[in-house]
């Protein structure tokens, strides 16, 4: 059997190269729950529900300030638009602000 001797800094560089992968991995996990828990038919019940059978003009997942959420734009039967915010995490009514535009 031949002796091979370890190089310097062989440790070092495992070591190194390791911690990179693990860091790797948590954040494709970080990614993955960026995943809203709450579906969009749940979300667009939840709105319809709030604004009493309201009609869907768009819907869309942001997580701009840090928290998912579902924008649903509304027009109500008496032609009144609103955008209905519905918390991603949990299915709740964050918000309904009228529609100005």
């Amino acid at each position: 059997m031949l002796y091979a001797p370890r190089r310097p800094g062989s440790g070092l560089r495992k070591l190194t190269i390791g911690a990179a992968l693990a860091v790797a991995l948590i954040g494709g996990g970080a990614v993955a729950g960026a995943e809203p828990a709450v579906t969009e038919q749940e979300a667009l019940d939840a709105a319809r529900n709030a604004l009493m059978g309201a009609t869907v003009q768009s819907i869309e997942f942001d997580t701009s300030d840090g928290t998912p959420k579902w924008e649903i734009d509304v027009k109500t039967r008496d032609g009144g638009g609103y955008e209905v915010a519905v918390d991603a995490r949990t299915g709740t009514i964050v918000s309904i602000d009228e529609d100005n535009d």
